[in-house]
């Protein structure tokens, strides 16, 4: 499968008041990251989850922990979504949503949390 068009990838800009906790998936409209007993149980599009807050890896399906670290290192490293994205290689199926949510502390605060889906479904251990 071709590898994604970074330089055609458009940016949608969500914010909301709170998490992320309820983020359906808009492939199959399951709940993309659900809590359960044991563990994370995400839907079968969900490639992987970071945040800048803590600048870990929340979750990546199997085989795609290196790519999800990398983004990581670029995007702390250059600041830029998009050089980001384009320096981890994707199928033309996968897309990246950066949804920043804000709320109060001891004051405003705000955090990014970038999601990768593959509209296809994870392809097998990251090819």
């Amino acid at each position: 499968m071709p590898a994604m068009d970074w330089r055609r990838m458009k940016t949608i800009e969500i914010d909301l008041d709170g998490s992320i906790e309820e983020l359906f998936c808009p492939a199959c409209g399951m709940e993309a990251l659900e809590a359960g007993i044991r563990g994370w149980n995400p839907c079968e599009h969900l490639v992987f989850l970071t945040d800048d807050a803590s600048g870990e890896v929340s979750y990546n399906a199997p085989g795609f922990q290196e790519k999800a670290e990398k983004f990581m290192k670029i995007l702390s490293e250059e600041g830029e979504l998009e050089r980001a994205a384009k320096g981890i290689q994707m199928p033309a199926t996968a897309f990246l949503m950066a949804v920043t949510t804000h709320g109060m502390a001891c004051g405003p605060v705000s955090s990014t949390s970038y999601i990768c889906f593959d509209m296809a479904g994870v392809p097998e251990e990251g090819d």
